[in-house]
Formats: structure tokens, sequence, C-alpha cells
């Protein structure tokens, strides 16, 4: 029996993204993706909650990240869930889950603060859809 491992997120980008090279000289993004969630309690009041997912993302993706996104700004994320885990002082086992993107879409617009604009010369550029070759994405993540 086939499985299916997919992952679909829209949230706001919660820190300035980190950006650089592998060993390999591939370019890699690191997001921290917030999702905000309601919920209704015994009550009648409403509460909210925000869980933080981790993004990794590669190539193309990775440079579009870089040099179109922040913090602050909506996005679309599509990718498999993935574990990975290591060691700390040779007993305690930490593990953690991220999103292997294959798929973001750029939802919101920003004034480009990369560039030295001012407000009446900032870009705003139009959203963005780049979807990578899956093959790709697999080698490159691992």
């Amino acid at each position: 029996m086939q499985s299916l491992n997919r992952v679909q997120l829209i949230g706001t980008i919660g820190i300035e993204p980190q950006t650089g090279k592998t060993k390999d000289g591939k370019a890699f993004a690191v997001l921290s993706v917030a999702c905000a969630n309601e919920f209704k309690l015994k009550n009648g009041k409403t509460r909210e909650f925000v869980d933080w997912i981790s993004v990794n993302l590669y190539g193309s993706l990775a440079y579009l990240v870089r040099e179109k996104s922040c913090m602050g700004q909506k996005v679309f994320i599509e990718g498999p869930l993935k574990v990975s885990g290591y060691t700390l002082n040779k007993e305690r086992q930490k593990t953690y889950y991220y999103i292997l993107a294959h798929k973001l879409i750029l939802l919101s617009e920003f004034p480009s603060a990369k560039k030295t604009f001012s407000d009446e010369e900032a870009v705003f550029p139009k959203a963005h859809d780049i979807e990578q070759n899956d093959e790709e994405q697999m080698q490159e993540g691992e």
C-alpha cells in the first residue's frame, strides 16, 4: 500500500530567514513559520495559540527566500514532513521535525528591506510561485 507524506500550510515568517550555502555550494534557507489557530473554551471565550514550524528550502527556493522574503510576510509552503536528530552529551537524543519545502508561494507583498530605496521607490514584487523538481529537491535535502 502506498502512503502520502505531504504538508501544506499558510503562515507568517516569524524571524528573518537564515540563508547560506551547503558544503557542496548549494543555496539553502531555513524559515520559522507561525501558524495561528483559534479555539473556543467551554465558557464561550476564544483563545489563540501559535504553532511554530521549521521549513528547510534548497536551490531556487532558497534563493527566492533570500531575495524576496522577510519577517512578517505571509507564505504558503508545501512539502513532506521530515525528521532528523542528534545526540547530546552521549546520552540524550534530540529529535526535531521540519518541512522540506517543494513549493513556496509568497502571499503578501513587502517593501524591499534589502535595498536602500525610499518609501516612494520601494519595489513591491508580485506573488511568486516556484515549484522545484522533486528529484533535485530530495538530493539537495539529504
